[in-house]
């Protein structure tokens, strides 16, 4: 009998193009947010062939969630952890859109807690930065919470950021947690972009000197891509990150999601 042989390369590429599929599927592509919220991008880059940075959107009767996270580490490990917060995320925020976002993160925390709080010696680690954004549609107002994620806020070319709780969700289980909500007034603010994003982005190094992107860069990259479209301002910004990076290796995860909240969305929703 004539023995066949695998290449391995070969297979071990397609199992590798699997992984990056199936981690891929579990958030909305481009044209699933842009139904949601008509002004947005994202782009996401994970450090290896999967990562542990994830987002979720939801929309309901009067409302709309965005959810974005980054768990602690990256690649296969940090992609089990994106699968369960994805997961938990889901079975959590659809019949609770009455809930604060603070709230929200604390029921998330609770179910992290509940599932791994007792276990000792893992591989995994079970901590997430976290934003929430909830935005009420008849009162045009949106509220935000954060853990370890501020929320960037655009506005006639300037920064501002609207900053998160200083301790993640889902780790150190012996303290108390607690977040707050912040409101965003969005009869005035219409006009504002805003920016979710992993510490990935920040931490990217490049540059003619190879250092981190570092805040000041970010804002600056930030304030100037404002003053385009949101169709456009995806394709400017991964273009600057690229040639930032250069040919130096990332050294984390780095998402990025961009949108803003102005007459376009209200008549779509």
């Amino acid at each position: 009998m004539k023995r066949v042989t695998v290449n391995g390369s070969f297979s071990q590429g397609k199992v590798i193009d699997e992984a990056r599929k199936n981690y891929f599927t579990l958030f909305p592509d481009d044209d699933s947010l842009r139904k949601m919220i008509p002004e947005s991008f994202v782009i996401n880059r994970p450090m290896n062939t999967v990562g542990g940075d994830g987002y979720w959107v939801h929309k309901a009767e009067g409302c709309l969630y965005l959810v974005i996270f980054d768990c602690m580490g990256h690649g296969h490990l940090a992609s089990m952890m994106t699968r369960i917060y994805t997961n938990i995320i889901k079975s959590n925020v659809p019949g609770n859109e009455d809930e604060f976002p603070n709230r929200m993160l604390i029921d998330i925390h609770e179910e992290i807690k509940s599932k791994f709080g007792n276990k000792e010696n893992m591989l995994l680690a079970t901590g997430a930065d976290i934003g929430v954004v909830k935005i009420n549609v008849d009162i045009r107002e949106m509220e935000y919470t954060g853990a370890k994620m501020n929320l960037f806020e655009v506005r006639n070319g300037e920064l501002n950021i609207i900053k998160a709780d200083r301790m993640q969700i889902g780790d150190l289980f012996d303290y108390y947690h607690e977040y707050k909500t912040n409101i965003i007034d969005l009869k005035k603010n219409g006009d504002a972009s805003y920016y979710l994003l992993s510490d990935g982005i920040k931490d990217l190094i490049g540059g003619p000197n190879k250092k981190k992107l570092g805040s000041a860069r970010l804002k600056d990259l930030l304030e100037t891509s404002s003053k385009l479209s949101m169709s456009k301002q995806k394709g400017f910004i991964t273009d600057f990150l690229t040639r930032w990076r250069g040919a130096n290796q990332a050294l984390d995860d780095a998402l990025i999601i961009g949108f803003k909240i102005s007459e376009p969305f209200f008549e779509r929703f």
